[in-house]
């Protein structure tokens, strides 16, 4: 999923695995659509970052997401 905020284009990508690791699909969605920033939903509760655009949210937090929070 692609979504728009103040001008910039923001992606979403949904994983079922307990700990979402780097693919090569993330790099490319970044590049080829030139995202500010990727978020990955997966059924956690953890959230980290797997690189300096992409960030890991569990479903547990995401009703907490803000992305005045979480947009550098």
């Amino acid at each position: 999923m692609v979504f728009q905020k103040s001008g910039k284009l923001y992606g979403l990508e949904v994983k079922y695995s307990d700990a979402p690791k780097m693919t090569k699909s993330m790099h490319s969605a970044l590049a080829e659509l030139n995202l500010e920033k990727l978020f990955v939903l997966y059924p956690g509760k953890d959230a980290y970052k797997l690189d300096k655009k992409i960030e890991v949210i569990g479903i547990e937090a995401l009703s907490a997401l803000s992305l005045k929070n979480t947009v550098n």
